[in-house]
């Protein structure tokens, strides 16, 4: 009897953990959590998120597989090193697995557009049998007195991801050590039994496709997941998001299922996900659907832009205050002008009254100062003029490096860059020297024209107009 129960919990094991994915848990919203398969992918997005997810498959079956997960994900300190911790537990019939993993991605650009991305993840799995799932005719049967109780592995995961502008190809190895997890080992009895952890290999590649400018874009997916003496299971798919509103997607599992998703953007932060899948094997009358909830909560863009943003903050609050100084410096000018006058003025009286020649003498020589005057600030002003000049052209856009450190005097914000491209070409024509770059945090691209190291050069140009050449409105964009 204890071997034939060893035996039937063996192959319900191997059947439930091949099905669902050949051990790793399988989900259906995966491309807005990849991070969970693919550690690399961990900390992409320049924002902090935590997402719950529950997935109940084959609906008509007692003891069919669940799962449960909890994920978050995020920056450390810049956009070049990214962090995920992932939770779950999976049940399938007596088999329950719970696992928990904490990875490390580092996102090295390799140019304005491209980022190749290694990542690392460390954890814990425990798997084990869950004891009341077991049906008997004799409940109180010695066999059933053994060690049910799971048994605890170090796991490591490892991936990488190289993103060419909106091009991401991935590969991930889960359970990259393959462990043996032992179980039913009673003392005394000669039963001991294992099954070991399988090494697997994930790749995967997507592509976003501008729809609508900034408000949708499609993105469609390929996911390969295979292993030693494991089939090879093939996702082909699209999704398609829309800003602000939601999400609609639909994909292909080899041999499985058609999956639909659908989820809504109740709000910049908060999106929740649904899909179902319509298996299309053999036994999809008799398995009954499978359905997945998805709830991910935003917490809002990380660390950099609020540094940025503080920044920026303070440079205006020092604008102010040196203007402020300025103004007071040039009121005690014109007050000590106005004092030496009336000194003049009333010498020049005193001597009208001794010499009728010192009112006409007083007079040119006050004409002769005012031109005097005229001449070297009509001098300082040729001399301002050619120096703005000089700084000008050396800070245009065609004389610097797009997408470099400092102050962009910018004219335009698009999600495409063609629309950007477009928005440039129309300022050539115009007159302009205008470039373009993207910003990695947002991926958002900016139309500028000049580039400066402090943020007063780049708010004087931008408040006088560029000498009143310019007629749209501009605005400073920092890059740290």
């Amino acid at each position: 009897m204890r071997k034939l129960l060893t035996s039937t919990i063996l192959i319900l094991s191997g059947m439930f953990a091949g099905v669902q994915a050949q051990q790793i848990p399988l989900y259906s919203n995966y491309f807005f959590t990849p991070f969970i398969y693919n550690p690399a992918q961990s900390g992409t997005d320049g924002a902090t998120e935590v997402s719950a997810i529950y997935r109940r498959q084959w609906a008509g079956m007692d003891g069919a597989p669940q799962t449960a997960a909890i994920a978050l994900n995020g920056n450390i300190g810049s956009d070049n090193v990214g962090y995920s911790v992932y939770g779950f537990n999976d049940e399938a019939g007596i088999v329950q697995n719970y696992g928990f993993y904490a990875a490390y991605a580092y996102h090295l650009q390799l140019s304005e557009k491209n980022f190749l991305s290694f990542g690392l993840a460390g954890g814990f799995l425990n798997s084990g049998l869950n004891r009341t799932a077991i049906r008997t005719l004799d409940p109180n049967d010695p066999n059933l007195a053994g060690d049910f109780s799971g048994r605890g592995i170090f796991d490591i995961n490892t991936g990488i991801n190289l993103r060419i502008d909106r091009l991401q190809v991935g590969m991930a190895i889960p359970q990259l050590l393959g462990s043996p997890v032992r179980f039913l080992n009673q003392p005394g009895l000669d039963l001991e039994n294992q099954f070991n952890t399988v090494r697997h290999f994930m790749f995967n590649v997507s592509y976003d496709i501008d729809i609508q400018a900034e408000r949708a874009v499609l993105s469609p997916l390929v996911m390969v997941r295979t292993g030693p003496a494991i089939p090879v299971m093939v996702d082909a798919g699209g999704v398609l998001n829309i800003k602000g509103i939601g999400f609609i997607g639909a994909m292909y599992r080899s041999d499985y299922a058609v999956t639909g998703n659908l989820g809504f953007h109740i709000n910049d932060q908060l999106t929740i996900g649904y899909a179902y899948d319509f298996s299309t094997n053999a036994y999809s009358a008799n398995l009954g659907t499978s359905q997945e909830l998805m709830l991910t909560w935003r917490f809002g863009s990380n660390s950099k832009v609020d540094r940025l943003e503080n920044e920026v903050k303070r440079m205006r609050q020092m604008d102010r205050r040196r203007s402020d100084e300025m103004n007071q410096a040039i009121e005690d000018k014109l007050s000590e002008a106005r004092d030496e006058l009336r000194r003049e003025y009333e010498k020049a009286r005193e001597q009208s009254t001794e010499d009728p020649d010192a009112v006409q003498r007083a007079a040119e020589e006050r004409r002769r100062q005012q031109q005097q005057q005229q001449q070297q600030t009509q001098q300082q002003q040729q001399q301002q003029t050619q120096t703005g000049s000089d700084e000008l052209s050396s800070s245009a856009a065609s004389k610097i490096q797009p997408g470099s450190k400092g102050f962009y005097v910018t004219a335009g914000v698009f999600g495409s860059e063609a629309n950007a491209q477009r928005k440039a070409e129309s300022l050539i024509k115009g007159g302009f020297d205008a470039g373009i770059f993207r910003d990695p945090s947002n991926n958002m691209f900016y139309v500028f024209l000049y580039k400066f190291d402090t943020y007063q050069q780049a708010q004087k140009v931008r408040a006088d107009k560029i000498g009143g050449r310019f007629d749209g409105d501009l605005w400073i964009k920092v890059m740290e």
